[in-house]
């Protein structure tokens, strides 16, 4: 084990495909305390600022490892965000959407970009008739090629989940076969797998300990990483669990730990 960076504040890092690389989120200093999306060279520890916003939403590197892909709002919530790309070492940012409602963007190894797409009005978390729903949207790293990957998720029972908020992507497996999404609630999130063609499979609500987020999928596409921390008198605790993408039982693999990412 060995430190890389003495301070990275927010999120757990997301890794270049190469795993020379990794990208994660600090805090840039008052009175602001915007978020500052930084990549970092992992055999010098060099690192270098990519973008700040008082809120960035999700972020991830090209299947070459050359370029960034993040969303980033210029309001401190999560409601007006849109998607940018930008060289790994810096440079010039390029707006990939315009209508300040996108958000997560993954990167497919086929060099197409996923991404959570809200619609409907705007409306404060936990009042599901004014929340928008998300759905999985798909463009090219170019802004062409715009298109709808999943549908809407069907709408719950209310006494289970009034504040589901809909699919956000989390992760491509290495071969582009399978999509790790979540579908995030106030407890916790709702894990799913989409294939290819769009097809979504639930594996649960992972929110039963505590706070749960899943956090990662495997190259191979077999295996997800969840963190959950746990509730009441454990509140400070913390693990992460195995599951087999493809359903089963969760393994537990760390404890007392931050959020966890994959090498790839």
């Amino acid at each position: 084990m060995r430190l890389l960076a003495g301070r990275v504040d927010l999120d757990p890092p997301v890794w270049s495909p190469d795993s020379r690389h990794l990208a994660t989120l600090g805090l840039t200093g008052g009175p602001n305390f915007d978020e500052q999306l930084v990549a970092l060279d992992r055999s010098t520890g060099k690192q270098r600022s990519i973008a700040v916003a008082p809120r960035i939403l999700g972020y991830d590197f090209s299947p070459d490892g050359r370029q960034l892909a993040f969303a980033m709002s210029g309001t401190p919530d999560d409601l007006h965000s849109d998607v940018y790309i930008t060289a790994r070492d810096g440079g010039a940012l390029r707006r990939l959407t315009w209508d300040d409602r996108s958000s997560s963007p993954v990167w497919r190894p086929d060099g197409s970009i996923s991404f959570a797409h809200r619609e409907g009005p705007l409306g404060p978390f936990g009042r599901e008739k004014v929340w928008g729903k998300h759905r999985i949207w798909e463009i090219f790293q170019d802004g062409t090629g715009r298109r709808v990957v999943t549908r809407r998720l069907p709408k719950p029972p209310a006494a289970v989940l009034k504040d589901r908020l809909g699919l956000k992507p989390v992760a491509w497996s290495g071969e582009g076969r399978t999509l790790l999404a979540v579908s995030p609630t106030e407890t916790g999130e709702y894990v799913y797998v989409v294939d290819s063609t769009g097809s979504i499979r639930s594996l649960g609500d992972h929110g039963y300990l505590g706070y749960a987020s899943a956090m990662d999928i495997s190259r191979d596409g077999r295996f997800i990483l969840l963190w959950i921390q746990l509730d009441g008198a454990d509140s400070r605790r913390t693990r992460v669990e195995l599951v087999p993408a493809n359903g089963g039982p969760a393994r537990v693999i760390a404890r007392d730990v931050g959020p966890p990412s994959w090498s790839r």
